[in-house]
């Protein structure tokens, strides 16, 4: 009787294989990890970036951080800068409605930005740079980020979609509402297509001797120490609601908190 002891052949290649397939799994889970991480970052500083930029323009009467206000560019001007993303770029900045904006080099220098490494020009580098959208305020980072063999540029529904771990970023671009909150305001509007109530709300917390003064428009309503009821302020001012409903006047409501100084 032969009697054989050992691993077959048939026996070794499946313990190869499976060791193969636990490897490839291991492999992208780390992968799927590494750039979960990578999206959570950018989008955090591009966050971080908007709100001081918008802290900054309410804080400077409308003024904002740049490095040339005379220098602007166009959708086409940023995209032929690139060598890389550049159709990924023109497709963000669609899908965020600044097709027709004008974009600024922001000063980083003017803002209290400590946790990028990002928009420093670094090297010379002339596309290290975050720009801003006007009259939108979006950021872009024109520079790009590459995760997982994508572009990313600004906070677009592609970024804030797949990053799943910082809900400091989280924003709720649903067809329901969007919150944001600057300079300790916190400012929810629909964003959807038909209503019937111009439903927009603000919260924030006011310390003795501070008021909130608002204006609908470009129409200067005053201050007020309690709840603001824009759709009142609609029904009862003439003035504000023809212009409001004009086709050609941009729907902007400004909230600035004020103190007795």
């Amino acid at each position: 009787m032969n009697n054989k002891s050992g691993i077959s052949l048939v026996m070794l290649v499946i313990t190869i294989l499976v060791m193969l397939i636990l490897a490839s799994v291991v492999l992208y889970v780390s992968s799927e990890t590494s750039n979960n991480a990578k999206m959570v970052t950018f989008a955090s500083d591009l966050q971080s970036v908007e709100d001081l930029v918008k802290d900054y323009y309410i804080s400077n009467g409308g003024t904002l951080p740049l490095e040339d206000e005379n220098t602007s560019y166009n959708k086409s001007d940023l995209t032929a800068l690139l060598t890389n993303g550049e159709s990924a770029l023109g497709v963000e900045i669609s899908e965020n409605g600044d097709d027709s904006a004008q974009f600024y080099a922001i000063d980083l220098s003017l803002l209290p930005v400590t946790s990028t490494k990002r928009g420093e020009r670094a090297d010379g580098n002339e596309i290290d740079v975050f720009v801003i959208a006007t009259p939108s305020l979006n950021v872009y980072y024109l520079k790009g980020e590459r995760i997982g063999g994508e572009y990313y540029f600004s906070l677009s529904k592609n970024l804030t979609g797949k990053e799943k771990v910082n809900s400091s970023v989280a924003q709720d671009t649903s067809s329901i509402s969007i919150t944001s909150t600057t300079s300790g305001i916190k400012l929810t509007k629909s964003t959807a297509d038909w209503t019937n109530n111009l439903t927009v709300t603000v919260d924030t917390d006011l310390d003795t001797g501070e008021t909130l003064s608002y204006k609908i428009a470009d129409e200067t309503i005053g201050a007020t120490t309690g709840t603001i009821n824009v759709s009142e302020v609609l029904s009862s001012n003439e003035t504000v609601r023809n212009k409001f409903y004009l086709s050609d006047i941009k729907k902007k409501v400004t909230v600035q908190k004020l103190n007795s100084s």
